[in-house]
């Protein structure tokens, strides 16, 4: 989910990214020789194929933004173990932990891919085919040996569980400052509908989400209706724009971790499993894991960062030239009626004075034709009497 933050928030996912590239760099540089010399011709750094030959794609995504009970720290990397016994052959694992940054919610660790069948000559016992076991998979005694790029895999499979048992051991101190985990299953998504093959989705997490715009901390179970919160996520679209539609054929398993009085009594434990069957629409499944310590939490809700501050302001100046310019428009417009008002009137007052002036021309012609009329009766009259008189 793209979308900046603030100055302050950004510096809370600053101590992890410290913490986390130095035990990447250190552990790459431990398995950087071994992979390389087991690599098979074909296969690039990470043990994978090109793209048109991958099986499919799958993402573990872990949640350290929350403490783990001390005696359940060993479980991501269980987990992880796990997830690489069921990766199908030749495809590719990618692994993230969550982040504290909205604009970049999941931190990469590791990119890796199943080994398909084993090499020729690989095997002691003659004739064997058929893929190689998986890392922990030899019995004692066993005649078959692992390929070379299958002892690859699971060295870097090794490596990285082992900072997996650190990233656990460092735990986070309280109070949770955020979980962005609706932000980081979105990335995931949109990484997830680019892939070839088949998609799976591992996350390992309590399943609450924590940001300023919506949080299962702050809102009680009853409100943690999917629908409503489609209507939250909808108004965040002119920050992070649209959420990004479902990965068609995503299998989804939910590592989920009820937390002792928030998740794990019953009612707030069905209102949370609806929420996540809802977002993934119903293409999920729950493998519960022990229920684990509540923590205290920063309220975030209802609290404007400076990005929102600014973004509201400038929405704010935005309607305000809007107005302005409607009412620029509008009085352009009136002005413009105004004077085309004032040239009709003029228009029409030139019109009556010419035909004011026409009217006054035509009596003054009929008063001159009436003068000259009783000037010739006079005249006749005048001339009849001198006829008369002259008899």
């Amino acid at each position: 989910m793209a979308g900046p933050r603030p100055a302050q928030d950004r510096a809370r996912g600053r101590p992890l990214a410290r913490f986390v590239v130095p035990v990447l760099l250190m552990a790459g540089i431990v398995v950087a020789f071994v992979v390389l010399s087991n690599r098979a011709p074909g296969l690039d750094p990470d043990l994978c194929p090109s793209d048109a030959d991958l099986a499919g794609r799958t993402v573990a995504l872990f949640d350290f933004r929350k403490p783990l009970d001390a005696e359940h720290r060993a479980l991501p990397a269980r987990l992880l173990r796990d997830v690489a016994e069921r990766l199908p052959e030749r495809a590719e694992l990618r692994t993230y932990i969550l982040s504290g940054e909205a604009a970049e919610p999941r931190v990469f660790l590791e990119r890796l891919c199943k080994p398909g069948l084993q090499r020729a000559g690989r095997s002691a016992r003659p004739g064997a085919a058929g893929p190689d076991p998986d890392c922990d998979g030899l019995p004692d005694g066993t005649a078959v040996e692992r390929s070379a790029e299958m002892d690859g895999f699971c060295t870097r499979r090794d490596a990285l569980a082992a900072r997996l048992d650190l990233l656990a051991a460092a735990g986070r101190g309280a109070p949770v400052m955020d979980a962005f985990l609706v932000e980081a299953l979105e990335d995931t998504r949109l990484e997830l509908a680019a892939a070839p093959g088949t998609k799976a989705l591992y996350v390992l997490s309590d399943m609450i989400q924590h940001a300023d715009w919506y949080s299962h901390l702050e809102l009680a179970p009853e409100e943690w209706d999917f629908q409503r919160f489609a209507d939250m996520r909808e108004a965040q679209t002119a920050l992070f724009g649209p959420p990004p539609p479902p990965v068609a054929g995503l299998r989804g398993t939910l590592f989920y971790i009820p937390r002792r009085g928030v998740t794990d009594t019953e009612d707030a434990w069905t209102h949370h499993h609806a929420f996540w069957r809802g977002y993934f629409d119903d293409s999920v499944a729950f493998e519960e894991q022990p229920v684990m310590a509540a923590y205290a939490a920063e309220p975030l809700m209802g609290r404007l960062t400076e990005l929102e501050v600014a973004t509201r302001e400038q929405e704010r100046l935005e309607r305000e030239r809007a107005h302005s310019e409607r009412l620029r428009e509008q009085l352009e417009r009136e002005n413009a009626a105004l004077a085309e008002a004032r040239e009709r009137a003029a228009a029409e007052r030139r019109e009556l004075e010419a035909e004011q002036a026409r009217w006054e021309a035509d009596r003054a012609e009929e008063q001159r034709r009436m003068d000259a009329e009783r000037a010739e009766v006079e005249r006749l009259k005048a001339e009849l009497e001198a006829r008369r008189e002259g008899r």
